[in-house]
């Protein structure tokens, strides 16, 4: 699989087109209909890539962007038919990575894709390797000492707590799925149970948050995944 995308398209018969090509050629694609629809299941299925219209039954595009931006930096790729530059700038001034306008060549279309996407991995990647230190309030960690301190007192975590400690750092500030974290600790193979990331992630919290039960650092977003707190 190449990669997952989510799709919302205001014409169904433009919607099931791109879908079907897309699945041609290795993507698996999940389809919303709406703007509160795609922000939900951008939220819950962590996808690779969302292809975002700009018109919708319930709301506009530009709001999806805004919406999903607060917490995620999943690259969006807008395909739309409105074509004026000033809606193409203001787009991508929100925070959408491209910006294609209907009719589009297929092949110009799946290369844009695979630009976005690589961009993406390549800057998380960078930006974290480049990260030394991890500081939130009393809370810091040490990603090359792999050293975890809080108010000064040195944590003692699992090699599994680290790592998935880690993950969300980097990825700091941005809802991941249970399934994401289970597969980038685990491996691939996991079985898709969340019970063993909830122990480990209760351990976290009563290993570094000062009142476990209203953590200040490791936020559950019900049903979908944790966060950790922006960095400093």
């Amino acid at each position: 699989m190449k990669g997952m995308a989510l799709l919302a398209q205001s014409d169904s018969t433009a919607a099931d087109s791109i879908a079907a090509y897309l699945k041609k050629n290795g993507y698996e694609v999940t389809c919303a209909g709406s703007g509160e629809e795609i922000c939900s299941l951008a939220a819950s299925g962590m996808p690779d890539v969302i292809i975002s219209d700009l018109v919708y039954p319930d709301t506009n595009g530009f709001k999806v962007i805004e919406s999903i931006r607060k917490w995620s930096n999943t690259p969006i790729v807008v395909v739309s038919t409105v074509h004026a530059e000033r809606d193409k700038v203001r787009a991508l001034d929100m925070g959408a990575d491209d910006y294609i306008v209907k009719p589009f060549m297929k092949k110009e279309f799946l290369a844009r894709l695979r630009a976005v996407m690589r961009r993406k991995r390549m800057s998380v990647d960078t930006e974290f390797k480049n990260t030394k230190k991890y500081t939130c309030r009393e809370l810091e960690i040490d990603f090359e000492k792999r050293l975890v301190t809080v108010c000064g007192s040195t944590v003692r975590l699992t090699p599994v707590e680290y790592k998935i400690v880690e993950l969300l750092c980097k990825y700091s500030g941005c809802v991941l799925t249970y399934e994401y974290i289970l597969k980038q600790v685990w491996g691939p193979y996991v079985a898709p149970d969340n019970k063993i990331l909830r122990v480990n992630m209760t351990n976290i919290r009563r290993k570094i948050e000062k009142d476990p039960k209203n953590p200040v650092f490791f936020h559950t977003e019900n049903g979908i995944g944790y966060r950790i707190t922006r960095c400093e």
